[in-house]
């Protein structure tokens, strides 16, 4: 039976350690209002005007994404396709900002990730059933995958924990098929590298595909597409409805049931993942590290997971911890 030593899951604080250039969410609702991009206008103009309405109550940029994503009803047809434009830009704002071919992890930490990554993954030729890690981010950013891409190409490969179409394939690719080692990554918000295919209504396996670094061609094709992620809103139901999603948080959960530790680095439970704290409490046994960098998450963990370690520390510093 398959089963795995330990489980790291990767919030956003991990991405800002290893990339101090990465924009947070305060640095995107920032950059919105400062904004003069005609693209993002209605977008802008929306998010100053319930700040105004709210007087500063709806000041927060997941405040933004649940208005806009989450509306039940629409007064009118004007009304709903005024939210669509909104919903258009929002998304495209987010990807535009998130996904810039500047973001890289920072040069005196390569060596260090790439260790942890490799003593986290398996080995194509067998034998599995009793994996030493897996790694879950919430982050669609594409760190990892560049990384491993420019520094370690020819020996590995990405196991996403479904079958995915690529682009420039008619088959599902099996990760065993070209490299020794597997790195098995469950990005449980999506990535800028998957992509759902034109005209599809409704987000299932069959009609999600990625699109891989060294594919040229595919890249250039969806330069000016929306990636498939999901935004940081208090309510992620249009997103996670559909059976991708739902297929992809089954499979991290039966994982999970299997591992023997699990730790968090970056990843406070935000407000907008409240669902996730209430998921995540009954794997509280087993939850071992929680590593955040802010005091405010740090005094609040402590307190609603009392017998984990909760280390206030910056994410590289933690993993360069396990390296030892």
């Amino acid at each position: 039976m398959l089963s795995y030593n330990k489980a790291y899951i990767l919030g956003s604080g991990f991405s800002k350690s290893v990339c101090p250039g990465m924009q947070t969410i305060k640095d995107l609702n920032d950059q919105l209002i400062e904004s003069t991009q005609s693209e993002y206008k209605e977008l802008k103009d929306y998010h100053l005007n319930n700040i105004a309405l709210s007087g500063g109550a709806l000041d927060s940029f997941e405040s933004l994404c649940h208005l806009v994503l989450s509306k039940p009803f629409f007064r009118n047809k004007a009304e709903e396709l005024q939210y669509k434009v909104l919903e258009s830009q929002l998304i495209n704002f987010i990807s535009f900002k998130l996904n810039s071919s500047d973001f890289a992890v920072r040069d005196d930490f390569k060596e260090d990730l790439i260790s942890f990554l490799e003593s986290n993954c398996y080995s194509a030729s067998g034998p599995n059933e009793h994996r030493n890690g897996l790694i879950i981010s919430f982050n669609y950013d594409l760190l990892l995958e560049k990384l491993l891409y420019t520094e370690k190409n020819a020996v590995w490969n990405i196991d996403y924990g479904i079958p995915l179409q690529s682009y420039s394939q008619t088959k599902l690719t099996s990760p065993e098929d070209s490299c020794p080692l597997i790195f098995e990554y469950h990005k449980l918000h999506g990535s800028f590298n998957w992509f759902l295919a034109p005209s599809s209504q409704v987000i299932s396996l069959n009609n999600v595909y990625k699109v891989d670094l060294e594919d040229e061609s595919g890249r250039l094709i969806h330069l000016n597409d929306t990636p498939l992620f999901v935004p940081m809103s208090f309510s992620k139901l249009k997103f996670l409805s559909g059976s991708f999603f739902n297929s992809l948080w089954n499979k991290t959960l039966s994982c999970l049931e299997l591992t023997d530790e699990i730790n968090f680095i970056g990843y406070g439970f935000p407000s907008s993942d409240i669902d996730y704290l209430e998921l995540f409490l009954k794997y509280r046994e087993k939850i071992k590290d929680i590593v955040v960098y802010d005091d405010k998450s740090y005094q609040r963990l402590k307190g609603i997971f009392p017998t984990s370690r909760i280390i206030k520390d910056d994410g590289k510093d933690y993993i360069r911890s396990l390296n030892k």
